[in-house]
């Protein structure tokens, strides 16, 4: 009885819009949010995996359009359910599980550090679901979409390790350089794309960082200048994998300035009229 009441509730949840740009109404405290999401991890066990879908895609659906800060014990429940459904729950729930996982370090990341580290290890499940092998494309972009949520840092935040941040930053430029998989929607490809695109804005914008040699920032831009012309239409070339800035003037040559030639003396105008009387006279005596 207990389930299908839960699952009732979350039905009628997630069917609601809490996004006040369409009702200003809409009044509902942090706290509340906070208390019922703290509840309800104690009234979902693991093994109903159909309600623990339903239940990380409320966490998403409140935490995305009420804005929400959450509080330090919120957090610590949250990442700890979360973490847990990701190492018991079936495959098939992974992608709701992420989902609710990028909403809750959205802005939190640095709070997170031994749940980070689990998520980002080399065989840690978001580098294992976000590699172009992955066949899932929607659990793939999901993936990406949580680690560009990890890297973000609002301004006085502490920056993700750099171990971290370098692993992140690989990750999207590698999915960047490859090819479209074969029988994919151009809309999800995109969102892909999207996806790694922010999590290199992420990754960037998030402190000083030295994130490679020449090869990386060559290949970086090479894949930004790719992009720069996505969706163009007549847009077919094949870029190069490595662009290498290089100065303006080994592009265009430098005019190369002719020396100027030294200007003779110019007569002076009492001169030039004695000359033109003397050819007057000249002509008049031929004839």
């Amino acid at each position: 009885q207990l389930r299908e009441e839960l699952n009732q509730l979350f039905d009628q949840l997630l069917s609601e819009n809490y996004n006040r740009t369409f009702d200003p109404v809409v009044n509902i405290r942090s706290e509340d949010v906070c208390v019922l999401l703290k509840h309800v991890c104690t009234l979902v066990p693991l093994s109903q995996e159909h309600l623990v879908a339903k239940f990380c895609q409320l966490v998403h659906h409140l935490l995305n359009q009420l804005k929400l800060i959450l509080d330090e014990h919120t957090l610590d429940v949250l990442v700890k359910y979360t973490s847990a459904a990701l190492k018991e729950c079936s495959t098939w729930t992974h992608s709701d599980v992420l989902l609710a996982v990028s909403t809750v370090v959205y802005g939190n990341g640095f709070q997170c550090h031994q749940f980070v580290g689990n998520l980002l290890c080399e065989d840690g499940v978001l580098l294992q679901y976000s590699s172009p092998c992955q066949p899932n494309i929607e659990l793939r972009r999901v993936a990406l979409t949580c680690m560009a949520n990890i890297c973000l840092r609002i301004p006085g935040q502490q920056p993700l390790d750099d171990q971290y941040r370098s692993a992140c930053f690989g990750v999207f430029l590698k999915t960047l350089h490859s090819p479209k998989p074969p029988d994919t929607d151009d809309l999800f490809y995109c969102m892909v794309i999207q996806a790694a695109l922010k999590g290199l804005q992420c990754c960037l914008s998030a402190g000083k960082w030295t994130f490679g040699g020449g090869d990386m920032l060559g290949s970086l831009l090479a894949a930004l200048k790719r992009f720069m012309f996505q969706g163009a239409p007549g847009i077919c070339v094949e870029w190069p994998a490595v662009l290498y800035p290089a100065p303006l003037s080994q592009y265009e040559g430098v005019p190369v300035k002719k020396t100027a030639e030294p200007q003779k003396p110019s007569e002076t105008p009492k001169d030039s009229n004695v000359a033109g009387k003397a050819a007057g006279k000249k002509k008049r005596k031929s004839k």
